[in-house]
């Protein structure tokens, strides 16, 4: 068989299904083998940065690898913030692109056009990244890749193949697909033991780290046997939103019921957390000193980073779920934990629920059970993630978390449908909207069923509120300094996608057929700040605007 197709069968034994990106004359031998096995569909896409997105809105979705390709200088370098993004959030995602030129240490700063050294470019934020020259080092580096994006802790590779390779005939065996063995963690259940039966208070907290269809089935098994109160990341709210334990998301816009019962706890048990919070933040600090922590998380240098009274185990979230359901631990109290926690959320619940957030939670409510959520970055994603909690819904939600990639949606949201076809609401704001607008002739000619929800508040928001809270005047943030949007109906008629814009008035509102393209465009006004935010030194349960003293004083002292 020709190597381009030995790459292919290898990616069909990951169970690849799609593959996004542009054509270019040292990847098109990669792109025909594509077509020669209809177990694996290229999707072209308008520019390299959507399809690098589409291939992390795939992995992130299915757990699988998600994979996409662009030609050399340019093309692969369109892919860097996709590639770092996966890295950052972990997950799993093959890169393929090519050159021409065998590489080079001459010190001539072209050698030949569009090509350049991308090993060295991408190395520091890739698990593995290696070009390819020699025919016989292929199995094993390609193996290699594939084996480091899919185990351990996720996240991308690079291949860079010499194009000359293409259609070398080979003989090669396909690798076999890994397998993980389990960690060694029944060193952690004595230490949780005593742990629980010294707390009163406990919480579990369960980060991204935990995501996968078998620990989020783990974790409904776990609450039956072990009712402690759940928290989360912002980000894995998903994972939890239907246990009846969950008491929601922390952090500094996080929700105020959920801070004001974190600071209640006494015992943190963190899984697949890796509690990134300052212990000397003027906030924060008093976890560290209040409560004892006990964290679990399948990397070993997240492991690295000191937290006072903290105690770390490795293992993945699935090992640990595992031994608990297995080793049931047995405590006495919480009962009485569990009305505290209700009666805080209870009070609260209500709370930071203005426009936009109950726009938003309505059109939540109305959407299909399983489409996918896919989320930007700005004030959007933080309105997005508390209508989330207020409209009670279980449905995945992807977001661009560490790296915060603005015009990362609209790509995920591809990825996401063929990873599922399922429909998918990408939610984004007026200022990511357009980084990848050309993308929507992708999704009106494939007449995906992706609605994209803009939330219009002709500003850069975020920034505006920081420039404002700084006392600087505004500056490249709203229409009267730089910044500006096109009529995003006029865009939606460009592409002949069906249009419709909301404001507060809710009463008779249809929304559209999510079975077809729509674009909805939410109506903000650019002086609503985002609320709630912990303002410097606060106790993270004394969140702005601040609720009445009397209230405070109430749920602070139960």
């Amino acid at each position: 068989m020709l190597v381009a197709d030995y790459l292919v069968n290898v990616l069909e034994n990951y169970k690849v299904t799609d593959a996004f990106g542009i054509p270019g004359g040292v990847i098109l031998d990669f792109l025909y083998a594509l077509s020669r096995h209809p177990t694996i569909t290229p999707h072209l896409t308008f520019h390299e940065q959507t399809a690098g997105f589409a291939a992390l809105g795939y992995g992130q979705v299915t757990g699988r690898l998600g994979l996409a390709y662009a030609t050399r200088g340019p093309g692969i370098l369109n892919l860097i913030t996709p590639i770092v993004d996966a890295y950052c959030d972990s997950i799993p995602a093959l890169f393929i692109t090519a050159h021409a030129t065998p590489y080079s240490t001459s010190p001539l700063r072209v050698q030949t056009d569009q090509e350049l050294d991308i090993i060295s470019a991408v190395s520091g934020f890739t698990k593995y990244a290696n070009r390819i020259e020699n025919v016989n080092d292929l199995p094993h580096i390609i193996d290699t890749a594939c084996r480091a994006a899919t185990t351990g802790r996720p996240g991308p590779v690079l291949l860079d193949f010499y194009s000359a390779l293409w259609k070398k005939d080979v003989s090669f065996k396909l690798p076999t697909i890994p397998y993980e063995s389990q960690s060694e963690l029944s060193s952690m259940l004595q230490e949780l033991e005593a742990s629980l039966s010294a707390a009163k208070r406990p919480v579990l907290l369960i980060g991204d780290g935990a995501r996968s269809m078998v620990a989020q089935e783990q974790l409904k098994n776990l609450s039956k046997i072990m009712p402690i109160p759940i928290l989360s990341s912002r980000f894995a709210s998903d994972l939890v939103a239907n246990n009846s334990l969950y008491y929601g998301y922390i952090g500094s816009h996080g929700c105020r019921f959920a801070n004001f019962i974190l600071s209640k706890a006494d015992l943190i048990i963190a899984i697949g957390n890796r509690i990134n919070i300052s212990p000397m933040s003027d906030s924060f600090k008093s976890i560290f000193q209040s409560k004892k922590i006990i964290r679990f998380d399948i990397d070993c240098a997240e492991l690295q980073r000191q937290l006072p009274n903290v105690k770390s185990f490795q293992g993945n979230a699935k090992e640990v779920l595992s031994l608990l359901l297995k080793n049931p631990l047995k405590f006495k109290g919480l009962s009485s934990w569990i009305s505290i926690c209700n009666q805080i959320k209870q009070e609260l619940w209500y709370k930071d629920t203005e426009f936009p957030v109950n726009t938003i939670a309505f059109l939540l409510e109305h959407i299909p059970q399983d489409a996918i959520l896919t989320s930007d970055v700005g004030n959007n994603e933080f309105w997005l993630a508390r209508a989330y909690i207020q409209a009670k819904i279980g449905n995945r939600i992807l977001y661009s978390k560490s790296l915060g990639a603005l015009g990362s949606s609209i790509g995920k949201a591809i990825g996401s449908y063929y990873a599922t076809k399922k429909p998918v609401y990408c939610f984004t704001g007026d200022q990511g909207m357009q980084f990848n607008i050309q993308d929507l002739q992708f999704i009106a000619m494939n007449n995906l069923p992706i609605t994209i929800v803009i939330l219009s508040n002709d500003s850069s928001g975020m920034i505006l509120d920081r420039e404002v809270r700084k006392g600087y005047s505004p500056l490249h943030v709203d229409k009267s300094s730089g910044y500006g949007h096109p009529s995003f109906r006029k865009i939606a008629d460009a592409y002949q996608i069906h249009y419709m814009r909301i404001t507060k008035n809710l009463s008779n509102v249809k929304f559209p057929s999510p079975l077809q393209p729509n674009i909805i465009e939410i109506s903000i006004d650019p002086h609503i700040e985002l609320i709630p935010y912990l303002p410097k030194g606060y106790p993270y349960q004394k969140l702005y605007p601040e609720i009445s003293m009397e209230l405070y004083n109430i749920l602070n002292t139960l």
